[in-house]
Order: C-alpha cells, then sequence, then structure tokens
C-alpha cells in the first residue's frame, strides 16, 4: 500500500496557506495638554515692628539754692521784687514711621519643554490559523 504523497506530483500537490496576526506598533504625536504660566499678584499682610522715639517733658522740682551772691535767684532778680511773669514754650518731638513701597525683582522663573523616554506595555489578543488534519476511515470492502 502506498502513501498518497508519495504518488502526487510536487506541482500538483494540494496546499493550504496559513495566516496569522502580527502587533504592529507605531507611536504618534498627540496633544496631551495645554499649559499656562502668568503672574498672580498674591496680598499679604506683613507686620513689622519699627523702634520709634518720643520726646517727653520731665519737670523737675527742686528747692531754691541754699545762698546765692547779693541776694539774687537764679533768674537774676533781686530778692523781693515779682519776677516776670512769661510762658517758658517747649516744643516736643517724635519719631513716625515712614512707609513707602518698592517692587525689586525676586527671581526669574524660565520654561521650557523637554522630551523624557518611557516605556509602555501594550497587549493585543492576535489570532493565527492552524492546519487541522481530519482522518476519516474508510469503510473496508
Amino acid at each position: 500500500m502506498s502513501t498518497p504523497g508519495q504518488h502526487a506530483r510536487p506541482d500538483t500537490a494540494p496546499e493550504v496557506v496559513l495566516s496569522a496576526e502580527q502587533l504592529q506598533v507605531r507611536s504618534t504625536r498627540v496633544p496631551r495638554e495645554t499649559v499656562r504660566v502668568r503672574k498672580e499678584v498674591v496680598t499679604e499682610l506683613r507686620t513689622i515692628e519699627v523702634p520709634v522715639r518720643v520726646e517727653r517733658l520731665v519737670i523737675t522740682h527742686e528747692p531754691p539754692a541754699g545762698t546765692r551772691a547779693a541776694g539774687d535767684d537764679a533768674r537774676g532778680t533781686a530778692t523781693g521784687t515779682a519776677p516776670e511773669a512769661r510762658d517758658l514754650e517747649v516744643v516736643l518731638h517724635e519719631e513716625v514711621p515712614e512707609v513707602s513701597v518698592r517692587v525689586r525683582p525676586t527671581e526669574r522663573v524660565r520654561v521650557r519643554v523637554v522630551s523624557v523616554e518611557d516605556v509602555e506595555t501594550v497587549s493585543a489578543e492576535l489570532s493565527r490559523e492552524e492546519a487541522v488534519v481530519e482522518v476519516e476511515d474508510l469503510p473496508r470492502r
């Protein structure tokens, strides 16, 4: 008994072409997000302590001097005569904080875009064809 493969001619032998899906991957640039950089003014309350001086009037009461030459008192008037009536005027000063605001640059912010490489894992189900050989027994004669 001979096998069918021995009697078949190579140019007329039956054949089946099997196919399989292959995974093809490429990367495409797509917009991811839009970033805006802007300046914003933030106001905060700052409190600082500033030392200031204030002049105050100090009055010292002293008893008259014990003995004076020629009977004069401290103002040069004779004893027993009425002193001239005059007002004493003293100007007192104080320090007052003066506040001013000055705008000065504090930092420079630079923005640039860099590309960073990363690896992503992609999975997909692929189909393929397989040859299935079914052998059917023929009835014997």
